[in-house]
């Protein structure tokens, strides 16, 4: 069965996503942060990519995600608010290049 790139990079875009949940979660005190590469454990290729910035203006948290895999990418963008040490998702969207 033919694997689908583009949704294995959207799947791990999501992943990645995820991750930036989890982080703000543990720790929302930072304003900016940067994951580096991800790579997702039972899959040999591909990988995520994820920054999360603190906008100043509307209080939120923006995450940047990009799954890459096999030269196929796809990047998803989420904003979060933080409540009582909780994340809440506020929009999700794909980004188009």
């Amino acid at each position: 069965m033919a694997v689908n790139r583009g949704e294995q990079a959207f799947e791990l875009a999501e992943a990645g996503i995820e991750v930036a949940k989890a982080h703000l979660a543990n720790d929302s005190r930072s304003a900016d942060w940067s994951s580096g590469e991800l790579h997702m454990a039972g899959m040999g290729e591909g990988s995520a990519t994820v920054t999360v910035e603190y906008e100043d203006e509307s209080g939120s948290f923006e995450a940047v995600s990009t799954g890459e895999y096999r030269q196929t990418n796809r990047k998803i963008e989420a904003t979060f608010s933080v409540e009582e040490g909780k994340p809440k998702l506020l929009s999700w969207r794909e980004l188009y290049e």
